[in-house]
């Protein structure tokens, strides 16, 4: 039995031809249906009403016309079925954000051979905006992909349909669109779509745990993006190439990464405070709580929401007691207590933090509070895992001091003071 390969799609897509530079790669035709039973089957289930069924007939004309010949559609049309349809458009009233793509679409069926591939494309594209919106994520991904099933030279195009259908956890229909994008883009120099279309791949195969090939594609997005000067996309390569480092701990490559995306972004830039965070919550899980508390307090001014404002002040806590600030902690427990609500969301995370910072600060009486807190939090959402960190957390601050126990001290990052400082100024930089 002949042995199989164990390159990736990735590495297919991008190996150089066997024999001359000239030569063109076949690359297989995106997968257009997902996991509804019939194509666009799904929308009749999210949209309810008469208006899911005038989107699903719609769809299924706009996928037809685009799949069609020139010579085709000449013959498509069919008075009879246009007049029904302007008859649901008046008697449904879709939104008016909606209104005119949908008309524009209906023309297929009165004069198919006058309508054109940038019309239908355009107003499959603002259905499928209007849709993602309103969080209709299979009318988003399906009227996407019919808007790059008639444009299909426009990798941008595909490469969003890619994005929707990773959204919705499509992970074949994704990566056929991701790959599609990459070689069109190449095909006709659209460099942006092409790192775009790597960066999506990258995401793709970290979520599925396939972290080499996330890697890889990564890389190669990174290549492209210096080689034509895309910072924007330069900037995201590394902050994905310093997540992937991050999950398999190797910290020092990690920080490489993370500095040196923090510099593409540059101040203001809305992602840095995102990678800011990330690489201070890695130093903070490492214990490098001293060079972690910096970078936290420097995003007080950046963090908005209400979830993300308890999460940081959690945050705080712990830093702050592992890096020996005795009043800087107990000035934020007091308002990271009053801050954290009773349930949901990012809850039992930030009362595990709560509690590891009490432990550090040697509070076991708070530190067992909290934790079973995070434990109970827990239970109530189904967190799993973080229910069985709790519950070995509070076994452990439950079971008395050892007796042996060695004295807290800060600990140092050996690269993490420098990178820290450089971030801190691009965050405090940005502060308008």
């Amino acid at each position: 039995m002949a042995k199989r390969s164990s390159k990736t799609r990735v590495e297919e897509e991008t190996a150089p031809a066997a024999s001359g530079r000239g030569r063109r790669r076949r690359t297989p035709p995106p997968l257009s249906d997902g996991s509804e039973r019939f194509e666009g089957g799904d929308i009749l289930a999210e949209v309810e009403g008469e208006l899911g069924g005038l989107l699903w007939n719609s769809l299924r004309n706009a996928t037809v016309w685009a799949r069609a010949t020139d010579e085709a559609r000449a013959a498509m049309a069919v008075p009879e079925a246009a007049a029904l349809r302007a008859a649901d458009l008046e008697s449904i009233a879709p939104p008016d954000v909606i209104r005119a793509p949908l008309e524009a679409v209906a023309a297929t069926l009165d004069r198919p051979a006058e309508v054109t591939a940038g019309e239908i494309s355009a107003a499959c594209r603002s259905i499928s905006e209007w849709a993602s919106a309103q969080g209709f994520k299979a009318t988003a991904v399906d009227f996407m992909q019919a808007a790059a099933l008639a444009m299909p030279s426009d990798a941008s195009l595909a490469v969003t349909v890619g994005r929707l259908a990773r959204w919705r956890a499509e992970y074949p229909r994704a990566e056929s669109w991701f790959l599609f994008a990459v070689s069109e883009s190449r095909r006709n120099g659209d460099w942006t779509s092409y790192a775009r279309a790597f960066i999506g791949l990258g995401n793709l195969y970290g979520e599925r745990g396939n972290l080499p090939a996330a890697k890889r594609a990564a890389t190669q997005a990174l290549r492209a993006a210096k080689r034509h000067s895309l910072r924007e996309q330069e900037g995201m390569a590394l902050h994905d190439l310093f997540v992937f480092a991050a999950h398999v701990n190797r910290v020092r490559e990690a920080d490489q990464y993370a500095a040196a995306a923090a510099r593409v972004y540059g101040e203001g830039h809305p992602r840095l405070p995102r990678l800011a965070h990330d690489l201070a919550y890695l130093w903070l899980e490492r214990g490098y709580h001293a060079d972690a508390l910096p970078i936290f307090l420097a995003l007080r001014p950046h963090t908005t929401g209400y979830r993300e404002k308890f999460m940081l002040l959690s945050s705080i806590v712990r830093s702050a007691a592992g890096a020996g600030e005795t009043e800087l902690f107990e000035e934020t427990w007091e308002k990271a207590v009053a801050a954290i609500a009773d349930t949901g969301e990012a809850v039992a995370a930030a009362w595990l933090n709560m509690a590891y910072g009490a432990e550090l600060a040697g509070d076991m009486e708070r530190a067992e509070g909290a934790a079973r807190k995070a434990f109970e939090v827990a239970e109530k959402t189904r967190e799993g895992k973080l229910r069985l960190t709790a519950e070995a957390l509070l076994e452990r601050v439950t079971a008395g001091p050892r007796e042996e126990e060695a004295e807290r001290r800060p600990v140092r990052h050996v690269r993490g003071e420098d990178t820290a400082e450089e971030i801190v100024a691009l965050l405090e930089m940005g502060v308008g």
